[in-house]
């Protein structure tokens, strides 16, 4: 007589699963919280020498340069001093109004240019706020989702299990 399959390895595995999206989950929230204080505290920032506040400089642009591939990227470099960048990611808007040898204004935060001529650069987190909602909200909702599902998925299978060893129509086998 065959013996009954041993559904513990079956559990097991379900129960690791279910750890693996739940912890995705609290790694996105977690992730969504943080980037979103970053944000709070970049809108908050006022002019002043400390680093959790901004400073403006004047920079000459040393040049500037376009990166081709999926997608088209334009980027400037600045004489700024340190520990500021030097190499910053712009709009195309940005990278057309300015030539080499022009004198600009830079907006440094945390050690990270901001904003060149008042117009923000994509290192700026007031820009990137987007990136916040879609994926770390995403990851987390998309975790809490799979983790829910493998769990009431668990809990059905112990249910129908339960019924059929009670003697009730067990339903139809999804083995």
């Amino acid at each position: 007589m065959p013996q009954p399959p041993d559904h513990r390895a079956r559990g097991a595995v379900l129960a690791v699963a279910a750890g693996f999206l739940a912890a995705t989950a609290l790694a996105g929230a977690l992730g969504y919280l943080h980037f979103s204080a970053q944000i709070r505290a970049y809108r908050a920032a006022r002019p002043c020498p400390a680093a959790d506040c901004y400073r403006e400089v004047t920079a000459t642009l040393a040049e500037k340069y376009e990166e081709s591939g999926r997608s088209t990227s334009w980027h400037v470099s600045l004489d700024t001093a340190p520990p500021a960048d030097r190499d910053v990611a712009v709009s195309r808007g940005l990278f057309e109004s300015v030539q080499p040898g022009d004198t600009v204004r830079a907006r440094i935060w945390r050690g990270t240019v901001t904003a060149v001529n008042g117009s923000a650069t994509y290192a700026a987190p007031d820009d990137n706020d987007h990136r916040a909602v879609c994926g770390y909200g995403g990851l987390a909702a998309a975790g809490a989702a799979l983790a829910a599902g493998a769990l009431s998925a668990r809990s059905f299978r112990l249910v129908r299990r339960g019924r059929a060893r009670a003697g009730a129509e067990p339903g139809p086998d999804l083995d």
